[in-house]
C-alpha cells in the first residue's frame, strides 16, 4: 500500500501529508512494505489524524518525481484523485509554484 501526496488531505479527510504545501515542488510518498493485520486500525486512525511519523511500519520519502513501474510489465490498478487506471507505469511529478490561488 502506498500513497503519493503534494497536499495535507488525501481522500476523506486523511492528514497523510500534515505538513504539505502544494506550491513547494515536492511529494510526499507514504509507504507499507508488511504489516500485520492486528495494525492496520491503528495504522489508519493514526494516519487520519496526521499522527503516523512515529510509525515503524510507514516509511517516508520526499521527493519531486515518482514513477511507480511492474516488475513483469503487467498493468497494475492506480487511484488518482479517485479515478481508477489499469497501467504498466505511472509517473508523477510537481513543479514548484506552478499552483496559484486566486482569492
Amino acid at each position: 500500500m502506498a500513497a503519493l501526496c503534494n497536499g495535507t488531505m488525501y481522500g476523506g479527510g486523511f492528514q497523510i501529508n500534515p505538513y504539505g504545501q502544494v506550491n513547494d515542488g515536492l511529494l510526499e510518498l507514504v509507504y507499507v512494505q508488511t504489516m500485520p493485520m492486528r495494525k492496520i486500525w491503528t495504522v489508519l486512525y493514526k494516519i487520519f489524524a496526521g499522527n503516523h511519523e512515529d510509525l515503524e511500519e510507514l516509511d517516508n520519502v520526499i521527493c519531486d518525481e515518482v514513477v511507480y513501474a511492474s516488475k513483469d510489465g503487467s498493468s497494475m490498478i492506480i487511484n488518482c484523485d479517485g479515478e481508477i487506471y489499469q497501467l504498466p507505469t505511472f509517473t508523477c511529478q510537481v513543479k514548484k509554484h506552478a499552483y496559484k490561488r486566486i482569492i
